[in-house]
């Protein structure tokens, strides 16, 4: 695949790296995983097979480009849909195919993939590598060890954000409008109250003017259930590891999802990943909520939303101050990999601040900054814009771990499914809560709530 860089990268292999910043002193560099490289290739087996999600064969194209060089070995890939990676890497172990020697599966599933012994840990790479990886620099790491043991390098930084369109918040006729109806300067919002008023305030149909596009789609919806739960100062499990959804907090929260559903454009419900960002951006919608591939298919060349964008955190509450990290990719070694040892070299030399700087620069994929050298870059703030990466370092920083426990994919699907029966009337509220509380507690008993209980409290 030819990237628009090419000539940048070979001159950054020959002579070293000039893209605008220059890493900390003690990072680790291209030189130094490029001697093991050319030794470790020099005795493969055959190319490099890496699977990988859809979306982000661009940002993939400079650190395969790079290995191929400095160790001489091809890399063979397989696009897999961002929903079924994990999946797909999970049969794979099942058949012992040994069809893939590195892959990226999205980080949250990483719990399920060791639980199941998907994936080997890289301790005995790192022990025989102590120097070509630094930790040091890199905002978000609390995906990568699980039970005392490194499993994965976090290679995308996914913190959930909010947009909103500037051509109606900066309006001045509507901010007038706003504050003469509701008190307060209309601004970015600083609880789900106040987002909620916003939205409704703009929702207009009859205009063709709608409050907010959501991800209240099936697959993605609890995600925003739990941001506002957080908000709420309310775990998911208390004492116990029993599951919160019976609690006046969990109640209010779907309540709320339900009322500002009024404001949502119709095909907040349906629309996956791709369609949302392109509905955002042929339509006038207030309100989004998305990462850093939000941002970038939004401030596209021709993207009519180009320029037009403020983003703000995720609202704050009572019990919420963090950001909430809920996707990302993560570089992982199969169990059933042929070629582990060069596997773990393509995954140090994607985390080295040259090659990976040059991955998140790349426009057309999907890959978010996660070192702090990413926002130093000038092609970086070209391709995000200055708004964007203000509110999404400060978030990366502030961000704590998502549920990275054993059935992450049980608990998530029973999350999903019961929370979207409730915003689109297909339950009660309160049945569809009593249900969740259910599964969930069957989930805890099927792995063992004492264990659950110790894995919980590392990342609550």
């Amino acid at each position: 695949m030819m990237v628009s860089r090419r000539t940048v990268l070979s001159g950054l292999l020959a002579s070293g790296f000039t893209t605008g910043f220059s890493p900390r002193a003690n990072a680790v560099h291209i030189d130094a995983v490029g001697a093991h490289l050319a030794r470790v290739g020099a005795e493969a087996s055959g190319p490099l097979r890496l699977m990988l999600p859809e979306g982000s064969g661009d940002n993939l194209a400079p650190i395969l480009e790079a290995f191929t060089r400095l160790s001489g070995v091809a890399v063979e890939t397989t696009v897999t849909h961002v929903d079924d990676i994990n999946t797909r890497l999970t049969e794979d172990a099942l058949l012992s195919s040994g069809a893939h020697d590195v892959a990226l599966p999205a980080t949250f599933g990483l719990p399920d993939l060791i639980h199941l012994g998907v994936v080997q840990p890289m301790d005995p790479f790192l022990e025989r590598y102590p120097d070509l990886y630094d930790p040091a620099g890199h905002l978000y790491t609390h995906g990568d060890v699980f039970r005392d043991q490194h499993f994965g390098f976090q290679t995308d930084g996914d913190v959930y954000l909010l947009f909103f369109h500037d051509d109606l918040l900066r309006d001045p006729e509507e901010m007038a409008a706003f504050e003469d109806r509701h008190g307060r300067t209309l601004a970015t919002p600083q609880t789900w109250g106040e987002f909620d008023e916003m939205m409704a305030f703009f929702n207009r149909p009859e205009d063709d003017i709608w409050g907010g596009l959501l991800f209240r789609q099936a697959g993605y919806v609890g995600w925003e259930y739990i941001s506002r739960l957080q908000a709420e100062g309310v775990p998911l499990f208390g004492e116990g590891m029993v599951p919160t959804f019976q609690s006046d907090a969990a109640i209010k929260v779907i309540e709320d999802m339900i009322r500002s559903g009024a404001s949502q454009h119709p095909r907040s419900l349906t629309a996956g990943l791709f369609e949302n960002w392109q509905i955002y951006k042929e339509n006038t919608i207030l309100a989004n909520i998305g990462w850093g591939g939000s941002q970038k298919s939004f401030q596209q060349e021709g993207s009519p939303l180009r320029g037009k964008l403020s983003h703000a955190p995720l609202p704050k509450g009572a019990g919420s101050g963090n950001g909430y990290f809920n996707w990302g990719w993560s570089f992982v070694l199969p169990q059933s990999a042929q070629q582990p040892e060069l596997g773990f070299l393509l995954s140090v030399l994607a985390m080295t601040p040259e090659i990976s700087t040059l991955a998140v620069e790349q426009v057309g994929g999907f890959f978010d900054p996660f070192h702090e050298s990413h926002y130093r870059s000038p092609k970086v703030r070209e391709v995000y814009g200055d708004s964007f990466l203000r509110e999404h370092e400060a978030a990366m920083r502030a961000a704590g771990p998502d549920l990275y426990i054993p059935g992450h994919g049980n608990y998530m699907a029973g999350l999903n499914e019961h929370v979207f029966s409730a915003i689109s009337g297909a339950a009660r509220p309160e049945d569809a809560l009593k249900r969740l509380q259910l599964e969930w507690e069957t989930v805890t008993f099927e792995f063992g709530r004492a264990e659950q209980a110790r894995f919980y409290s590392r990342v609550r």
